[in-house]
Parts: structure tokens; C-alpha cells; sequence
């Protein structure tokens, strides 16, 4: 017996638009994720546990909408669709579809062209919502709260609402959880403690979602962000020492 979330393949032509938290109903064929085929192959099915899911429905027709969602998911959805409702309305189709993919890693209205032109240039990790959004978001949170001298309580508890919402209008993904996590802790070690110890706030960080959600430990963005962060810190002295220019 499997458990588990299902996941729905909406069938084709259908144009409701579908919010979190939304109560639906759908109708089609239940299947059981596809296991590895080929030696080093990937494997659907271990990709959809890692979350948590169990079934993929195949809807044979459109989907029912039977109550829209409530409370905080109803505002992220629609904070969401006020973003793509910005871009669109004010920039053209090509130049709206990459500042979604840099903003909030939505390639779907990318240019296809343009994508693996960026993808052979090597710049396409651009277009995946990642720590790096976050970094950026926080540095300039903490420049703008430093020049109008927010006291540090409120410096803290803005930074955590900031980052909440933005891993709520994103989705919470391994790298930006990770990021989320590491920045918080950096700003409470700035404040309470002494000795900030990076290595250790790293690990913190993944303790925390690996527990939250075990199998995201065999997650390659998981691994990935990580190994990454870590090579950034451990590694980048090095190079200045063999390379001083």
C-alpha cells in the first residue's frame, strides 16, 4: 500500500487557474511513478518521494474548482499573480518572460531560443530561484534598515518576515531554505553570539531541513547548494593565496 500526496497532470486546454490551498476535484487515471529504466537513469518515483508524493492523476478532463483558498495562501496566490500581472501589463512579451525567470524562476513564458542560448553560455542557473535571490534581498533589507537605524529586535523581526514571505511567494526549495535558514541564524549570531562560526551555521541549516523532510538529503538541489556554499568559503582563500592579484 502506497501513501503519499498525488500530483495532477491537468489535461490539455485546461485554463482555470488553480491557487495553493484551493479545494478541487479531478477526474483520471492514478498511476504510480515510473522507477529507474536504464543504469544510472533517473527515477520518477524516487523523485516524487523525496516530496512526499505517492500518485500522479492523469485528469481526463478539466478540473472543478470547489472552493478557493483562504488566509495566507489566498494572498500569496495572489501576490503571485499580482507580480505576473505587473510584468505583463508593463513589459513586452520576451523582455517579461526573462524577468520572471530572474525574479521568481518561472521559465514558462521564456523565450525557448533565448533559454538554451543561456544554457550553452553557462548563465542559466540565473533563471533558477536560489540563495543568491535571497543574499540580495537581505543586503539590501539590512543597508536600507541600518540607514534609517532600526533597533535590532526589529531588524531581526523584519529580516524573518521578509524571508518568510518571499519562500512563500517562491516555494520553499531546498536552496532557499537553505539560505533563509543560514541568513537567520547569521543575524542572530551577530547579535547574541561572540564566535560566528560559518561551518557550523551551515550545518545547522541543513539539520533543520533535513529533519523537517528526510529525503531531501538525496535532493541534488539540496546537495548541490551546499556543497556549492561551502566550496565558496572553504575554497575561495585558497585561490587568493595561489593567485594574489
Amino acid at each position: 500500500k502506497r501513501t503519499g500526496k498525488v500530483v495532477v497532470e491537468i489535461a490539455w486546454g485546461d485554463t482555470n487557474v488553480y491557487r495553493w490551498g484551493d479545494k478541487v476535484q479531478f477526474t483520471g487515471r492514478l498511476k504510480i511513478p515510473l522507477p529507474q529504466v536504464n543504469p544510472g537513469g533517473f527515477s520518477q518515483r524516487d523523485y516524487w518521494q523525496q516530496n512526499g508524493v505517492g500518485y500522479i492523476l492523469d485528469a481526463g478532463q478539466k478540473g472543478k474548482i470547489l472552493e478557493r483558498s483562504a488566509g495566507l495562501k489566498k494572498y500569496t496566490a495572489l501576490s503571485r499573480e499580482g507580480i505576473y500581472q505587473l510584468i505583463n501589463n508593463n513589459l513586452p512579451q520576451e523582455e517579461g518572460g526573462i524577468l520572471l525567470g530572474i525574479l521568481l524562476g518561472d521559465k514558462k513564458a521564456m523565450d525557448p531560443d533565448f533559454y538554451a542560448t543561456s544554457q550553452r553560455l553557462g548563465i542559466a542557473h540565473v533563471f533558477a530561484v536560489s540563495g543568491q535571490h535571497v543574499a540580495v534581498l537581505l543586503a539590501f533589507y539590512l543597508i536600507a534598515a541600518r540607514l534609517i537605524k532600526l533597533p535590532s529586535g526589529l531588524i531581526i523581526f523584519g529580516a524573518a518576515l521578509l524571508l518568510g514571505s518571499f519562500g512563500l511567494l517562491v516555494g520553499f526549495m531546498p536552496s532557499v531554505n537553505r539560505a533563509i535558514i543560514m541568513g537567520m541564524l547569521g543575524i542572530l549570531a551577530a547579535k547574541w553570539l561572540k564566535f560566528k562560526d560559518f561551518y557550523t551555521i551551515m550545518a545547522i541549516a541543513a539539520l533543520i531541513i533535513i529533519l523537517s523532510n528526510p529525503f531531501t538529503l538525496f535532493n541534488a538541489g539540496f546537495q548541490l547548494s551546499f556543497i556549492s556554499t561551502w566550496g565558496l568559503f572553504y575554497l575561495t582563500p585558497l585561490v587568493q593565496r595561489l593567485f594574489p592579484f
